[in-house]
């Protein structure tokens, strides 16, 4: 039996080094391609961005270019012909490069496949630009296959030495695990043919036997509570999509009832048939910002953290929103207050921020009272610290409602939030934008006098990056 379990282990740990082996390389060979597509392609807008491509001096640019980047750089014409080459001065069409063909269907190309100049293998990224011209980048895959080589030794070395230092471990570990059955056996073996068996002695067994139990009962308790995450997030997923689905079967459905009411001849009833188009428009623009919200909000759920960040005055971006929502805050004759004390200015991405003041006044404008107020204000609390607190006066909430306004589709009023064109997710997306900035929204209400948001991010300023 010994025998057996050794070999056992040996077989499972040989073949988890190859597992090992094959996926690392795996993983590390599409890591590099990877980060190669990326840094291609940043390299090839750095070129479109300079003067000397505006201007058309392509021979300039690539001469410029190509010794620096260490990439043959290719420009073509958009029916196929080469404007300029670094590697060769005359060349043939290569309207049919895959890669041509796939910048110009689709922007942007990263293609690996031999060059048929050199017939050496290469990769290939290519982008359309706005005058119409590729741009062309190609280095060869050797150079990524050294460097993988070089990772991908010491990633064998250590496997090696792993599979060694198993192999003792397997051996000590059989060893181990054989001897208490090797003294159960020996004692009735002893015993084979007494009348009287001696009692087996089990105090060097009962410890290895409690350990095996624990370690086998700790397995369970993890298992357990991964299969309740498990249900929970299918639980989640479930109900998401039977949200998803309900809030977009009722605008689609409404649509398609006056659709068929105006094929039915209502479209030959002037005021009849624009009534209809205006309910289908309105439905329509529902449904987009239903689409864009959930497309949104599935971007945000997935990112860790934000890296499109950017130096910007939150008081200026504030002020540009309130503009831009104005006029709907003035059918209802609904005034905002906004008096900026200081000019904040913060490290974020600014079409975030925009978009967690702007739901956060919708929502005050939506669920506000007719001639009501709003106030708005921003402080920087330290270095990195900044808060945004917009309260109104409006209908409030009870409080089993602010225990739920965070959950995706929760509407506090549902005929209020679908008449003015709500999702149920705009506050679900405010608060997945603060967690990206490490932040948290707080929430005082109470019914008929108002609700007050308080969302307070963790961001540099005043001209200082995060670290």
């Amino acid at each position: 039996m010994k025998r057996k379990i050794t070999a056992y282990f040996l077989i499972l740990i040989f073949v988890t080094a190859f597992l090992v082996g094959l996926s690392s390389y795996i993983i590390t060979n599409h890591f590099y391609a990877t980060r190669l597509k990326e840094s291609m392609l940043t390299e090839i807008n750095l070129l479109e961005k300079d003067s000397l491509f505006k201007e058309g001096d392509y021979e300039t640019l690539v001469k410029k270019y190509a010794p620096t980047l260490n990439t043959r750089i290719t420009l073509i014409s958009n029916n196929g012909t080469v404007i300029y080459d670094s590697f060769k001065k005359i060349i043939e069409s290569h309207a049919n490069r895959p890669e041509f063909i796939a910048a110009k269907k689709n922007g942007t190309a990263f293609v690996e496949r031999p060059s048929e100049t050199t017939k050496e293998t290469m990769y290939y990224a290519a982008k359309l630009s706005q005058n119409g011209t590729i741009i062309r980048f190609s280095r060869p895959k050797a150079n990524v296959d050294e460097t993988l080589l070089q990772i991908i030794l010491p990633i064998i070395l250590c496997i090696l030495v792993s599979v060694i230092a198993a192999f003792v471990l397997s051996f000590w570990f059989s060893h181990s695990m054989i001897r208490p059955l090797s003294k159960i056996k020996e004692h009735m073996r002893e015993n084979t043919g007494s009348l009287a068996i001696s009692p087996l002695n089990t105090g060097s067994l009962h410890a290895e036997v409690l350990e095996l139990a624990c370690a086998y009962n700790d397995l369970i308790a993890k298992l357990n509570y991964q299969m309740e995450e498990i249900e929970k997030l299918q639980n989640i997923r479930s109900d998401f999509v039977a949200n998803v689905s309900h809030e977009l079967k009722t605008p689609l459905t409404s649509i398609r009832g006056f659709v068929e009411t105006l094929k039915n001849g209502a479209i030959y009833k002037e005021d009849v048939a624009m009534r209809f188009l205006n309910i289908i428009d309105i439905e329509a623009n529902r449904l987009q910002s239903l689409i864009s919200d959930i497309l949104f909000l599935s971007k945000i759920e997935k990112m860790e953290m934000d890296m499109d960040k950017e130096l910007f005055s939150l008081t200026n971006l504030t002020t540009e929103i309130i503009e831009i929502i104005t006029p709907q805050a003035t059918e209802r004759n609904i005034t905002i207050y906004f008096t900026p004390n200081q000019d904040i200015l913060m490290w974020a991405d600014a079409s975030k921020i925009k978009q967690l003041i702007l739901n956060l006044l919708s929502n005050a404008i939506k669920y506000n009272k007719d001639c009501g107020k709003i106030f708005v204000q921003e402080s920087r609390l330290d270095e990195r610290h900044v808060t945004i607190a917009i309260s109104d006066n409006g209908i409030g909430m009870d409080k089993e409602d602010l225990e739920r306004i965070f959950e995706r589709f929760y509407c506090v009023d549902k005929g209020r939030s679908q008449k003015n064109g709500g999702t149920g997710l705009g506050l679900s997306i405010v608060k997945h934008i603060a967690n990206l900035y490490d932040g948290k929204v707080n929430v005082e209400s109470e019914p008929g006098k108002g609700s007050a948001f308080t969302v307070t991010l963790c961001v540099d300023g005043d001209g200082k990056k995060e670290d």
